[in-house]
């Protein structure tokens, strides 16, 4: 998860709690407007009318500093984090004892990628309330960006203590400690979850997740199903439910999920892939072949279906489907076009150098998925399995498999 991604998705909590600082009964009336406009995401008319009142005069200290915390959470909104940042800093030298615009600067930094100055505009926001549980959340961001793990597990601790009953928050906690390999504790979590909102399909497929890393298939099916049932669109569910039914060899469930998501969203790239897998361990490699064309003329700058074509063309048991050359250029791409090392896509390098006979540069990209791999803190089985595919590229021997 990016510090990007958490500053934005921090964006709803934050605004909802400000419109609830905007109802004090003194500054009610003259800000209810500003609530109302936050409150509906009506950010560029939120941005029109904040501006005008920072600017009036005639306003109280505490309306015009609140007018601009309304204002940086306009800004922010719009994906302006330097007007944003600007905004805050009226805020926090007007009221500096309120929680929120440190909250808001704190956000604002974030997007910058200024992540010390927001960590300590975070914590001066919980040093002015105590309660102000998103800057909590947004202290767990933080410490996982720099890799601080047991600090991330006790600042979103911190963040569910405050807000009980935000099944969101309890989500993410969730998938912390599932992340962390914690798996009871993230089952337990997403059992709480359920229990509050039976209804909704995403905590079923979450801790359906959280079960296949458990090794409970059959728990984890049931799981998949019933996100199924309550959301028979859910793509990320069916995905989930079709690879696990092709795990356990029934290939014709399998293929009948991926193609019935597939009705209702043709264009799914990760349902493509999934039938991709099935209909290869079927022996359909022309099915097999056609499912990953499509998925790459749909998302062909897309890492993860780059990394997945380049695996299929490198690995596939059908010598007519293999391309070595196609496949060393498709997973050259998908490293280049990532953020970051990702030990899987060196790995699908290095079986695409040994497709071409260049197992020198096999030998080379395989250490290198091992070594960032272990960075990563894979499992041990993973790169045990890495060490053998490098040991057959040490003797001259390309790596056959359909499955990933």
């Amino acid at each position: 998860m990016t510090v990007l991604r958490a500053a934005f998705r921090c964006l709803v909590a934050v605004m909802l709690l400000a419109v609830f600082a905007a109802g004090a009964h003194a500054q009610e009336a003259l800000l209810e407007p500003l609530a109302q406009a936050a409150q509906g995401g009506r950010w560029e008319e939120l941005q029109k009318q904040a501006q005008a009142m920072a600017a009036d005069d005639e306003l109280s200290a505490t309306q015009r500093g609140q007018a601009y915390t309304f204002l940086s959470l306009a800004h922010i909104n719009l994906s302006q984090p330097g007007p944003a940042l600007d905004a805050a800093d009226e805020a926090v030298r007007i009221l500096p004892d309120h929680a929120r615009g440190w909250l808001m600067r704190g956000t604002a930094y974030m997007m910058l990628r200024q992540l010390a100055s927001a960590e300590e505009d975070f914590r001066k926001a919980v040093r002015v309330d105590s309660g102000i549980w998103e800057a909590y959340r947004n202290l767990a961001e933080l410490s996982q960006a720099r890799g601080d793990m047991p600090g991330a597990l006790d600042w979103f601790g911190k963040a569910v203590e405050y807000a009980p009953g935000n099944t969101d928050l309890a989500t993410e906690y969730a998938l912390l400690l599932h992340g962390m390999g914690l798996h009871s504790k993230a089952e337990t979590a997403l059992t709480d979850v359920i229990g509050l909102v039976p209804q909704a399909p995403g905590p079923y497929n979450n801790r359906g997740m959280v079960r296949l890393a458990q090794g409970r298939f059959d728990d984890a099916l049931a799981d998949f199903t019933r996100a199924i049932l309550l959301d028979p669109a859910f793509e990320e569910a069916r995905v989930n439910r079709g690879n696990v039914l092709r795990v356990f060899k029934r290939y014709k469930e399998s293929l009948a999920d991926f193609t019935q998501g597939l009705e209702s969203r043709p264009e799914s790239v990760k349902l493509l892939v999934g039938r991709m897998y099935t209909r290869a361990e079927m022996g359909d490699y022309a099915g097999a072949a056609q499912d990953i064309a499509a998925a790459y003329r749909h998302a062909n700058v897309d890492p993860y279906v780059l990394n997945e074509y380049a695996w299929f063309l490198a690995t596939c048991t059908d010598e007519g489907v293999r391309d070595g050359a196609r496949a060393m250029q498709l997973a050259r791409e998908a490293i280049g076009l990532s953020a970051g090392p990702i030990p899987g896509y060196y790995d699908t390098l290095a079986a695409a150098f040994a497709e071409a006979g260049e197992f020198e540069n096999a030998v080379a990209a395989q250490k290198q998925a091992i070594s960032f791999g272990a960075q990563a803190g894979l499992l041990q089985r993973q790169l045990e399995e890495w060490a053998e595919r490098l040991e057959g590229y040490e003797h001259g021997l390309p790596y056959r498999n359909n499955v990933p």
